[in-house]
């Protein structure tokens, strides 16, 4: 279980800072090339939904399945940074997609070797007997900031006394909640975070409202503005490209206009307190390569100004995620 960085240039400028260096230091983000001119300062920008995994391990991978011809290969810190094709990031938050319990480990050693890596969302069951012991032994690592579940089951699950304890786990353990899913998720991700105050509960991929060309959905539009409500409640700017479904990957628009209502909707929604940056790396290659879905980000966040593209690009998410400097 040993994805090891190859002894690339760009691998050997990712892990050249020390983590104590990446919480303390920002590097320059190469803004799109019309918005150049008048950044004096660049953003820091710490990306918070990337997956690493690697096929070539001697037990395999679960997911991405080999027929999967866009995301099925090696995917590790090294390979990040050359997609990035000369943008810059700070560092990365990594989402465990894989159901393998020893998988979280892995992703926490290979963190240990990449400080690229500022954090680890795990893949851990609620209902699982061994919940609370697996948090335990996960959170001794504080690189591990939470776990990832799905959303559209929550609703089904605040009368279950084991999930609802699992949650609480959570919160006393101070780690964070992604939530995966659609519209019908958000109203009972409310709920849940009226009752966990002190849980950060984190919405993916904006909820997936869709594709933008058909319209918003009403019922992301009201659900959003209700998990908006809650202050514990923040929601990641990734997931765009990949709304618009193209017969040939890489291929979906890359323009401003077509996803800006829905930007604007979650901008409303969380404002620039709760909303976060993430690429989702590799999967968005579906869409669009990485360099244009960092660019798209910053051209909607230049337009709210230096201050809230600070917030949504790197403290945000450090709120998010309780990362504390070292």
């Amino acid at each position: 279980m040993n994805g090891t960085c190859p002894s690339a240039p760009n691998c050997q400028n990712a892990t050249a800072l020390s983590r104590r260096g990446f919480l303390r230091q920002a590097t320059a983000v190469s803004l799109v090339p019309w918005l150049a001119h008048a950044a004096a300062a660049r953003p820091r920008i710490l990306d918070t939904h990337v997956h690493f995994y690697d096929p070539t391990r001697p037990q395999g991978i679960p997911w991405p399945k080999p027929d999967d011809r866009v995301l099925y290969r090696r995917v590790l810190p090294a390979d990040y940074v050359a997609a990035l094709g000369g943008a810059k990031v700070d560092g990365v938050i990594v989402v465990e997609a894989s159901g393998w319990l020893e998988d979280n480990q892995w992703l926490l050693d290979l963190a240990s070797r990449e400080p690229l890596i500022a954090g680890v969302i795990g893949h851990l069951e609620p209902e699982a007997p061994e919940f609370a012991r697996q948090v335990k032994r996960f959170a001794a690592n504080p690189v591990f900031r939470g776990i990832r579940i799905g959303g559209g089951s929550v609703g089904k699950k605040l009368d279950d006394a084991v999930f609802m304890a699992a949650m609480r786990t959570l919160a006393d353990q101070g780690l964070t909640l992604d939530v995966i899913g659609g519209a019908s998720m958000l109203a009972p991700v409310a709920k849940l975070a009226a009752q966990f105050p002190g849980l950060p509960i984190v919405l993916n991929h904006l909820a997936a409202p869709g594709d933008p060309a058909k319209g918003i959905p009403e019922n992301w539009l009201a659900g959003m503005r209700t998990a908006g409500a809650q202050k514990n409640v923040f929601c990641k700017m990734s997931g765009l490209v990949e709304l618009v479904k193209k017969d040939e990957p890489g291929r979906s628009p890359t323009s401003l206009d077509t996803y800006r209502k829905i930007l604007d909707v979650t901008w409303d929604a969380m404002g620039p307190e709760r909303l976060v940056y993430g690429s989702n790396w590799p999967v968005c290659e579906r869409g669009a390569p990485l360099p244009a879905v960092q660019a798209l980000a910053l051209e909607y966040l230049a337009l709210k100004g230096r201050e809230a593209t600070e917030r949504v690009c790197w403290s945000n998410a450090r709120t998010a995620y309780r990362l504390t400097a070292q």
